[in-house]
């Protein structure tokens, strides 16, 4: 059986654009959180020369390719300086510390690497009006806070650090790395009625303020920050 993808709707397929581009023999690059396998046997076909890791190893189903069993709350097993590119996809939102963790990728991460990093989008307008209504994000539910996990797999499982496009920026300058792209697997489309009259509300004047205050050039004001689904960066270390 092939691996699947354990991700939103077109998350792999956004990831794998940003880099088909740097895609060469001899590239390394770091699948972090790698599940089934899915997105590293998608770049093996690119070209690249993977490494994996995860939590349950056990899970992995690439028979050519071994997964490491890696706790991301903890020290990353690789020496400085080891790979070009890093893809942590769909798990920084499932860990109690991203500034340790992306203190990590940039240590791994080769001078001028790059790294792909993809996490609910906490500031879409949609999610927004969530928040204002229910006190939850979308893909963060207070009931699944407090819900109790049958293991420590599935207390991993659950989505516990809701980080933003502002919160992330700081981290990576921190980091010496800096943001080439914003992108998103898919634009929200407010399936109820009374939604999608909220988002024809609000969206207008969201980006009104926020190109007021920001500016419109800013990446805060982006559509994609504004009405996608899932934030995908792509930065770059110096």
């Amino acid at each position: 059986m092939e691996p699947q993808p354990d991700t939103a709707a077109n998350v792999h397929e956004v990831v794998l654009r940003l880099l088909k581009d740097e895609a060469c023999t001899g590239k390394r690059i770091l699948d972090v959180g790698a599940g089934e396998g899915a997105l590293t046997r998608k770049l093996l076909e690119l070209g690249f020369e993977t490494e994996s890791c995860d939590f349950n190893p056990k899970r992995f189903k690439l028979a050519s390719k071994s997964c490491r069993k890696v706790d991301l709350n903890a020290p990353l097993p690789y020496t400085d300086e080891t790979f070009d590119f890093v893809a942590c996809v769909e798990v920084i939102e499932h860990l109690q510390n991203p500034w340790f963790i992306i203190s990590e990728f940039c240590r791994v991460l080769k001078k001028n690497g790059k790294l792909l990093i993809t996490t609910p989008n906490i500031l879409s307008v949609t999610s927004r009006i969530k928040y204002s209504l229910d006190g939850d994000y979308p893909y963060f539910s207070t009931k699944a806070f407090r819900a109790k996990p049958k293991d420590l797999y599935h207390q991993l499982g659950k989505h516990i650090n809701p980080i933003g496009l502002p919160e992330l920026t700081n981290i990576l300058t921190e980091n010496n790395m800096v943001i080439e792209e914003v992108s998103t697997n898919q634009f929200i489309i407010a399936e109820s009625v009374a939604s999608r009259c909220a988002l024809t509300l609000a969206l207008p004047i969201i980006r009104w303020r926020m190109k007021k205050r920001f500016g419109k050039d800013d990446l805060l004001c982006s559509e994609e920050v504004l009405r996608g689904d899932i934030l995908i960066l792509k930065a770059k270390k110096i």
